[in-house]
């Protein structure tokens, strides 16, 4: 058993074929099949007079897919330099990269649908479709990508204009070096059909352990699993696909770390667990001084911040990967300054998606006034990822802001309550319905419990 990926691209084209010089020369397999030759398989198509390359091509009565890119074993190595990945490498049977200046070529012919099929190794066939696929540009090979379908989550389309990154052309967070394989990487990606082979799905993280580096589709999966190959005359050309596998140690019944695989970081996240006779929690936030800038930008709240131990933020990502699945409890555990404690908790908390993260929360109950249900199903926003009328930017922190927010836990320290505005704002650390906008309480803390 090994891995299956194909990565397909059906050109929509008006015409059966065109003449150059003296012989007739095909563009694209689409032109192939009109003109008569209804056999999949390899074929030469030409770029101009000149310039040829070979293709397979696979096709179906009213249309034609030519082949991108296919992971089937690991007897192909595709952390490969940038030029490489321009010109192609691999076998056209087998493992496979077409070639960014083919895939260039191809995507310019008109309009292109993108299939990305997969296998996992229970068999498990998965599949995506994109009605529109571009390559913007012939230097960095910038993705445009859009118009998803499928029976696997859209783990593509965040990495729309993105450029393609190499480990020796990195990107800016460095993904396409630390993952081994090149891509169109933000930070870094959903999706990872270039990543290392390994065999029967379940894979560790790298020997540092922070970065997941396997043929992933991480919303299906999660990065910790590969695909797997069985002989195509068992299914269906277009057919492949993930299986999922996480790991968390909650093998302590004290206080600890834990590590958790995290669906959306391609990180190791490392959080904090404290065990209970009958419950488990695990801290996504705290406050506890000013030592912390909270005015962070979007990625740095989706990949977390600041120390378990002290100011924290456990990142968007992790948030949504522990709520992902089964009941959680949200508690909020806050102080003021002359040392009264309150307590808010909500029955139901989850991040409803992995991209603007928006909450979903209910279930109120405490001995403090529920400041929070009024943020329900309002999406994260940060300065630079704002809300719609900009209180992240003037409120200086990554909150759910819903016009803003009675309650801002991520708000600016201010030490001994009162504090004036800033610019007109108040920005603090405050549960309003409580001391009010302008008191910045001394500690808060969000943990997460299934019971």
């Amino acid at each position: 058993m090994a891995v299956y990926l194909t990565a397909l691209l059906a050109t929509v084209s008006c015409c059966s074929g065109v003449v150059l010089g003296t012989k007739l020369k095909f563009k694209d397999c689409d032109q192939v099949r009109q003109a008569g030759y209804i056999e999949s398989g390899i074929y030469t198509l030409w770029r101009d007079d000149s310039n040829s390359f070979k293709v397979r091509c696979h096709h179906e009565p009213s249309n034609s897919y030519t082949f991108n890119q296919q992971r089937v074993d690991d007897s192909v190595n595709f952390t490969q330099p940038w030029r490489l990945y321009q010109y192609g490498f691999g076998n056209i049977n087998g493992n496979y990269w077409a070639g960014l200046n083919t895939i260039y070529y191809l995507a310019s012919k008109g309009h292109n649908v993108l299939s990305v099929d997969m296998l996992d190794w229970n068999n498990t066939y998965k599949f995506t479709r994109y009605s529109h696929f571009y390559l913007t540009d012939q230097e960095q090979y910038t993705l445009s990508i859009g118009g998803y379908s499928g029976n696997v989550h859209d783990d593509l389309s965040y990495n729309n204009g993105r450029r393609f990154a190499t480990y020796d052309k990195p990107d800016t967070y460095r993904c396409a070096k630390n993952q081994h394989g090149g891509w169109w990487y933000w930070y870094c990606t959903y999706a990872l059909p270039n990543g290392k082979y390994y065999y029967n799905g379940s894979y560790p993280p790298d020997p540092s352990g922070r970065w997941f580096d396997g043929i992933f589709w991480s919303n299906w999966t999660g990065f910790l699993v590969v695909w797997a190959y069985k002989d195509r005359k068992e299914f269906p050309l277009r057919q492949s696909s993930f299986i999922q596998s996480t790991s968390a140690d909650h093998t302590q019944p004290d206080d600890m770390v834990c590590k958790i695989a995290t669906y959306l970081t391609l990180l190791l996240a490392i959080v904090h667990c404290q065990h209970e006779a009958n419950n488990s929690f695990t801290l996504i936030q705290r406050r506890v001084d000013g030592s912390v800038n909270f005015a962070q930008p979007w990625h740095i709240y989706q990949t977390g911040f600041g120390s378990e131990n002290s100011n924290y933020w456990a990142g968007l990502n992790t948030i949504y990967y522990l709520t992902y699945t089964g009941h959680n409890v949200l508690s909020i555990t806050m102080q003021d300054w002359n040392n009264n404690i309150r307590t808010a908790r909500y029955s139901h908390f989850k991040l409803q998606d992995s991209y603007s993260y928006t909450l979903s929360i209910g279930g109120y109950s405490g001995n403090v006034p529920d400041d929070l249900s009024h943020n329900n199903n309002m999406r994260f926003a940060t300065y630079d990822k704002p809300d719609i009328h900009h209180c992240a930017t003037n409120q200086h922190a990554g909150w759910w802001y819903n016009y803003c927010t009675n309650a801002l836990p991520n708000g600016k320290y201010y030490y001994y309550g009162p504090y004036p505005p800033s610019g007109g704002w108040y920005d603090g650390i405050y549960w309003s319905d409580w001391l009010g906008y302008n008191y910045s309480l001394k500690y808060i803390s969000m943990t997460l419990s299934t019971s």
